[in-house]
């Protein structure tokens, strides 16, 4: 069943006084439904990643370098999640994990800190930014991205 099918069923089934609470409703489950299907690649290697940045050289490269805690996710990640969307085909998000077995990372990309988001476009660093929120991330991927009319 598709989205918005699933959206239809709920809609009118959850009986309500007010249409109000039904429209929120569905929003809020769309939203949920939209953050389980979007992923976050990740990459394990830093040879992996330099032929993804060449790979896509054309495109703004959005990377997170950050710890796997599996029972915590960082605010900041949960908005990339609804960026992968909102920026579809002009900005490409990855995750890289610094506790890899192959960590190469730290060295390779000069981690200090983590979080930490390394903006490429055209296979050079144009951005970075530590322990930062999700305006100012977003406020990096805007200025990086051509103004469109």
């Amino acid at each position: 069943m598709g989205t918005e099918a699933v959206l239809l069923n709920v809609f009118h089934s959850v009986p309500s006084a007010n249409g109000c609470l039904d429209l929120l409703l569905s929003f809020y489950i769309f939203e949920a439904q939209q953050m389980a299907t979007v992923s976050l690649n990740e990459i394990n290697t830093v040879d992996d990643l330099k032929k993804y940045l060449n790979d896509n050289e054309q495109k703004l490269i959005v990377i997170q370098f950050s710890l796997r805690y599996p029972e915590r996710r960082d605010f900041v990640e949960n908005s990339i999640r609804q960026w992968i969307t909102e920026y579809s085909n002009r900005v490409l998000f990855v995750k890289c994990n610094v506790q890899h077995k192959e960590n190469r990372f730290k060295t390779e990309y000069n981690i200090q800190n983590v979080p930490t988001y390394i903006l490429f476009q055209n296979n050079k660093e144009v951005a970075r930014l530590t322990n930062t929120n999700e305006d100012e991330l977003k406020k990096a991927i805007n200025q990086q991205l051509p103004q469109q009319n």
